[in-house]
């Protein structure tokens, strides 16, 4: 199976200065929750973050699931 990596760029109106680093957090951390619950587990990741963006990057994500039975 092939490992790839994965980015997430959102951009936004201004975020508050305060609010940037729980933002970016929150966002790598649900979006590898989320993938993790799915088969889709990151071997690493890392946020970033600009008043007007947040970005994660997923790294070492499977190409795709393992098969599942019903």
């Amino acid at each position: 199976m092939n490992i790839q990596d994965f980015l997430l760029e959102i951009r936004t109106e201004e975020i508050p200065a305060p609010a940037l680093l729980a933002a970016r957090l929150e966002l790598v951390r649900r979006l590898a929750d989320a993938l993790a619950e799915e088969g889709l587990a990151p071997a690493s990741s890392e946020s970033y973050a600009t008043p007007r963006r947040l970005a994660a990057v997923l790294r070492g994500l499977p190409e795709r699931q393992e098969d599942r039975a019903s």
